[in-house]
């Protein structure tokens, strides 16, 4: 990972991107209607001081900000105001976030507190100077086994911890891993932005909870359950890999139930019937079929794309 970190360094850390799934928004890039976020810079909400907005998505804006009672630089999760204005949609998403607040490490984004008033409902946690695997797919085309390989192991390790604790993801994905500059991968949003789906899918017609290319097919009918994180994670491993989607839709569930995907050796060079062995397994329609487990899943990864 010491060279992708030498190149976040020098490429992505100057981005200055905090860790959030949504997409970055260039200054020059912003509409005049959305003029009014931007403009928020200074603007205090509890003890933070908004610094600029870097990105924005389906729950809300995410802003770099400073704490300004410890003097330090965090992130700023600004949700949508529905979610604040759905009562029962709100308790749920703090019961999610004090859970999620709990979880201590390394590899997971660290939740510092909630901002709960009459006009914000807002997350701050600590701000990662780095990119997300999704940016970093959209900017290389792809990402060599190699990198992946510790971009896997981390990950594993913020699941197996958070499993052990019996938190769910629920919505693994590229957009919800993060690499800081020094190479450290950060998982992001443990059951909180499913949480938020799942309000605004209430309470929104047509809203869609999770994000479907990667969620298991069980998760499409509302069932989520350990595997579904790992089902996930192997969809994230493939379209790190392959630079493109095992299953892009739009009729997800039925590529899924079918396994109607391209093997991976057959789209990247190199790689044999062992990573092949391992997709199939990992994209197992029955749930028991899959991996059970973070350690087995990693060293069935370790096993099928070599160790090093």
């Amino acid at each position: 990972m010491a060279g992708l970190a030498l190149r976040l360094r020098a490429r992505g850390a100057a981005e200055d991107r905090p860790a959030g799934p949504a997409r970055p928004v260039p200054p020059e890039q912003v509409p005049a209607e959305e003029a009014s976020q931007v403009a928020a810079k200074g603007r205090v909400i509890g003890d933070v001081e908004i610094v600029r907005l870097i990105a924005e998505g389906g729950m809300g804006e995410i802003y770099e900000g400073l704490d300004r009672v410890l003097q330090r630089k965090v992130a700023l999760k600004r949700m949508r105001p529905e979610i604040r204005a759905d009562s029962v949609g709100k308790e749920a998403f703090l019961k999610e976030a004090r859970i999620v607040a709990a979880l201590q490490h390394p590899n997971i984004v660290q939740i510092h507190s909630v901002i709960d008033t009459a006009q914000d409902l807002c997350l701050v946690f600590e701000f990662i100077d780095g990119i997300t695997v999704r940016d970093l797919i959209d900017r290389e085309g792809s990402i060599p086994v190699e990198a992946c390989r510790s971009i896997i192991r981390e990950t594993c390790s913020a699941l197996a911890f958070a499993h052990g604790r019996r938190v769910l993801h629920r919505d693994l994905k590229p957009a919800n891993i993060m690499l800081s500059s020094a190479g450290v991968v950060k998982v992001m949003d443990f059951g909180i932005a499913r949480q938020a789906q799942v309000t605004l899918s209430r309470i929104t017609p047509g809203a869609v909870c999770g994000t479907m290319a990667y969620m298991s097919p069980e998760q499409h009918l509302g069932l989520e359950r350990q595997p579904g994180d790992f089902y996930a994670l192997a969809a994230s491993l493939y379209h790190m890999v392959a630079g493109e989607l095992p299953f892009p839709g739009p009729e997800h569930l039925t590529q899924k139930e079918r396994l109607d995907y391209r093997p991976l050796s057959l789209v990247v060079p190199g790689l044999g019937p062992k990573v092949d062995a391992f997709m199939e397994k990992a994209f197992a329609r029955d749930p028991g079929a899959r991996f059970q487990r973070a350690q087995e899943f990693l060293d069935a990864f370790e096993e099928a794309f070599g160790r090093s």
